[in-house]
């Protein structure tokens, strides 16, 4: 069975990486690396908008990740989960884990599109957050002013 360490979480980003997709990090999997107690079931990353398709091809050669036997009777592509699916997953071997992709704009709309400047980051290059305390209002796709969604966003105080 493949081991769920942050070495082998890093192996996925890095390959995707090397295939051109940026990815951030999501979830679960998330959570463990910053110390919030979670149950792990899945390895999730966000990618842009073009990529889950792209990234799909990619997971699909990794040695320690299969296919989906099945889309339709898979947990993880269920209408029944509680949370959104993601647009592609794969199994990780000899487990009950998968590995997801999310594109931006289904789960961290309010954020810029990803771009080249994640791929291979050093810490010295990485994007600045230009925001510097100020807010940000949180809407989805599809709000608009003054209806009960806009009026419900969450505000969130950045910090530097």
């Amino acid at each position: 069975m493949t081991s769920l360490s942050e070495s082998f979480v890093a192996s996925i980003a890095h390959s995707l990486n090397w295939a051109h997709i940026p990815c951030v990090l999501w979830g679960q999997y998330l959570l463990i690396l910053h110390g919030v107690p979670s149950v792990v079931g899945s390895i999730d990353f966000i990618v842009p908008d073009d990529c889950p398709g792209a990234g799909l091809k990619v997971l699909s050669q990794l040695k320690s990740l299969t296919p989906c036997p099945d889309d339709k009777t898979c947990p993880s592509s269920s209408s029944n989960r509680c949370t959104p699916a993601p647009a592609v997953h794969v199994h990780v071997e000899a487990s009950e884990f998968t590995v997801g992709l999310y594109p931006r704009a289904d789960t961290l709309w309010f954020l810029p599109p990803l771009d080249g400047s994640l791929l291979f980051p050093k810490k010295s290059k990485l994007p600045r957050n230009t925001s510097s305390r100020q807010t940000i209002l949180f809407s989805r796709p599809g709000d608009q002013v003054g209806d009960r969604a806009s009026s419900r966003r969450a505000e969130t105080k950045l910090l530097p």
